[in-house]
């Protein structure tokens, strides 16, 4: 964090069974930088339906020398406060609040 802003390479991730999260058997980057696109469009998406009780964070796509950067704005979560999506890449899936789950 700088700032108060989250700063992350939008780069392939190794899996732990030893595959790669976009490029399969092998990285891809270009891969990674098209989902952090998708990301900022899904998040331009939400922001527009106007949902009141959901609140979305501020977030950028910074494109500097080759490489894709996501910027976003820091949140007052925790471990214990997040009720919806996942914070470990996907191996475990928040859905735990009935009144969130019907909002989304």
């Amino acid at each position: 964090f700088i700032q108060g802003i989250f700063f992350k390479f939008a780069v392939d991730v190794k899996l732990g069974n030893g595959s790669w999260m976009y490029g399969g058997a092998s990285p891809n980057d270009e891969y990674a930088a098209k989902v952090a696109a998708h990301e900022l469009v899904a998040l331009q998406e939400f922001t527009g339906a106007h949902v009141d009780k959901i609140k979305f964070p501020l977030m950028c796509l910074i494109d500097y020398k080759g490489f894709r950067i996501i910027a976003t704005s820091q949140l007052p979560i925790n471990k214990n406060s997040l009720i919806y999506g996942s914070n470990d890449g996907g191996h475990t899936i928040h859905s735990d609040n009935e009144e969130f789950n019907k909002l989304m």
